[in-house]
């Protein structure tokens, strides 16, 4: 009997922890959380200790301090490929909550905890290929950033689609305008800058197609493409919800969304390549390209929302401004959840692609946005994984 209470208690004790984290995980990683698995004390002290010294470098790279001393370790697995992201924190993740800054007064003592990252995450992650660990990128989440170019808070995260039997590999982050103002009790008032009465974020991504076992992502030497996408709407309680991952995460059930100075979405992609793929593939062909319209969580939600109703799309080669831009204009069907192809008649040797929204189905939210995005190279195909 006494043996079946202690079992009982434990049981409770795990499904007690992971309720408790699972809420935390589903805010700050809305694209991830579902797709990782913690690992125990146990197992991620292995890790830890069978990384040590790449993780210490990319710690020292980013220059993560001493006192993140609380490690979290989960294991993503994409078919045969094992991936961990290890999670640094000032505190249990379990206890990182939001913070709230839609209308916050605080003094001297207070903005200090604040810029401190109390809330912040340090997260690196990692392959683990013939017995060896390899660093695939940092990336802060919560991070206060003040400079020349004013007060904002970065949100970073990674997503990881399968490709045939290659792993795309996307690092994107948004970051948050926040305004500082002093009150006469000498009290300093933050708050998130709004568009519309909505907070939203300046987003970019890096992508790349991963081999087994492949180094320094969008690094020298290596193809890759760079993206950069129109502001997204923010959730405060989950910063990342609505951003450029969601367009690519191979799930209809998230959706980036848009926050604009225009209300309305573009896309722009540019492509890296190096020498060598150009000398075995040509110049770059790009061939198609295929998205899922609007919010296609439910029939419900693609009606209640705004949709693309005219994709432009423009391409041309930065490195020649002699050669012509070439423009072309695409009306999408309404009344589709699913991928919808397009045809892009460009000559080859563009390298850089502007999709921009030039006509809207207008619904009763003006949130315009769309669920998946892919895009097809003559010599890689989907590059963004299979189409859903």
């Amino acid at each position: 009997m006494k043996k079946k209470i202690i079992l009982c208690l434990i049981a409770a004790v795990a499904i007690w922890t992971s309720t408790a984290e699972a809420p935390v995980l589903k805010n700050i990683f809305p694209q991830n959380y579902a797709r990782i698995t913690r690992l125990s004390e146990t197992e991620s002290d292995a890790v830890i200790a069978g990384a040590g010294e790449i993780l210490g470098k990319q710690l020292k790279k980013d220059s993560v301090s001493d006192d993140y001393s609380f490690i979290s370790v989960y294991i993503q697995n994409e078919g045969s490929r094992h991936f961990y992201r290890v999670c640094y924190t000032r505190k249990k993740i379990e206890h990182i909550g939001e913070v709230s800054f839609e209308e916050s007064l605080v003094d001297e003592d207070e903005l200090y905890w604040t810029k401190s990252g109390l809330h912040s995450i340090y997260q690196i992650i990692m392959e683990k290929s013939a017995g060896r660990f390899t660093v695939l990128g940092g990336g802060w989440y919560g991070k206060w950033i003040e400079d020349n170019s004013g007060v904002r808070m970065l949100y970073t995260d990674f997503l990881l689609v399968p490709s045939d039997e290659r792993i795309g590999f996307m690092k994107a982050q948004i970051e948050v305008p926040l305004s500082l103002g002093q009150t006469r009790d000498s009290l300093i008032r933050i708050s998130i800058r709004h568009r519309g009465g909505r907070a939203y974020g300046m987003q970019s991504a890096f992508y790349q197609l991963l081999a087994p076992g492949a180094t320094n992502p969008f690094g020298e030497g290596t193809s890759y493409l760079e993206i950069h996408a129109s502001d997204c709407l923010v959730d405060t309680k989950s910063p990342l919800l609505y951003s450029i991952l969601s367009g690519f995460d191979k799930n209809t059930a998230t959706c980036c969304k848009e926050n604009s100075s225009d209300n309305m979405m573009g896309i722009r992609t540019d492509f890296h390549m190096t020498r060598d793929y150009i000398r075995k593939n040509g110049n770059l062909k790009l061939q198609q390209a295929a998205i899922i319209n609007g919010d296609a969580s439910s029939k419900a939600s693609y009606f209640k929302t705004d949709r693309i109703e005219t994709l432009t799309v423009e391409a041309w080669d930065p490195a020649d401004p002699e050669v012509k831009k070439e423009t072309f204009s695409f009306t999408l069907n309404d009344y589709c959840l699913n991928s919808q192809t397009i045809y892009l008649p460009f000559e080859s040797g563009k390298y850089s692609f502007l999709f921009n929204t030039s006509a809207v189905i207008r619904a009763e939210k003006e949130d315009v946005c769309f669920s998946e995005f892919n895009l097809k190279l003559g010599s890689s195909g989907w590059i963004f994984g299979k189409l859903m």
